[in-house]
């Protein structure tokens, strides 16, 4: 059979023009969030992700916190990659960039996200016990799928499909998922699909990349 790629490339979304980066010495995120009452919704090595609400709409947003003498350059770079490509899409199962703040004053990048209050799947799997029903696992594994096609057809491989990456965009069983978590993404062409990094999360990589760890560790 012939080989078939879902790969496009196809133009990046107008939402992209809707994305607003400040860079150093711009707007300030204390002038355009509210941070007193922040809830703590993560905390990593580098930083961490919490609540905050944008002045004037009272709306609620994710904040991701990245202190900038934490990353190593490669990571900086992952960064830059993961933030250029949540810009580019728009899709109702893909999680929503707004805004960038890089802020030397307290030596930290701020990312503004669309907030999703709801578990990820594994959790909520977890919490089920017994699985799913078929209805509600079909319906949602349309949304996984909808989401990843539409990654590819704008050129975008996301590299660590896994259900912790997929959120439930509400706290109710009816309740979207959205795709989170670019940080691993990459950009591809049409024709150039093959990659030689390999990346992910063990129990989800594909054969053919554990076989390529298998391979180089042998050759070591």
């Amino acid at each position: 059979a012939a080989y078939h790629s879902d790969v496009g490339n196809l133009a990046p979304s107008l939402a992209a023009k809707f994305v607003h980066e400040h860079e150093a010495g711009e707007a300030s995120l204390e002038a355009a969030y509210d941070l007193g009452g922040a809830r703590m919704l993560g905390r990593g090595m580098a930083g961490c992700v919490r609540t905050c609400v944008k002045r004037g709409t009272h709306d609620t947003f994710a904040l991701k916190s990245l202190q900038i003498d934490m990353l190593d350059p490669a990571s900086l770079a992952e960064l830059r990659t993961e933030v250029a490509i949540l810009k580019s899409l728009d899709h109702p199962h893909i999680v929503r960039l707004f805004e960038t703040f890089i802020q030397p004053r307290d030596g930290q990048i701020h990312i503004v996200m669309e907030l999703l209050a709801g578990e990820h799947l594994k959790a909520r799997l977890r919490r089920e016990g017994k699985g799913f029903a078929e209805p509600q696992a079909s319906g949602w594994f349309r949304q996984m799928v909808a989401s990843v096609l539409y990654c590819h057809t704008h050129g975008v491989c996301h590299r660590d499909i896994k259900l912790e990456n997929f959120v439930l965009e509400k706290k109710s069983d009816a309740s979207a998922v959205k795709l989170i978590d670019f940080g691993l993404a990459a950009n591809v062409k049409h024709g150039e699909e093959q990659m030689s990094d390999s990346v992910g999360t063990l129990p989800f990589m594909a054969p053919e990349v554990l076989a390529a760890q298998i391979n180089r560790r042998s050759i070591r």
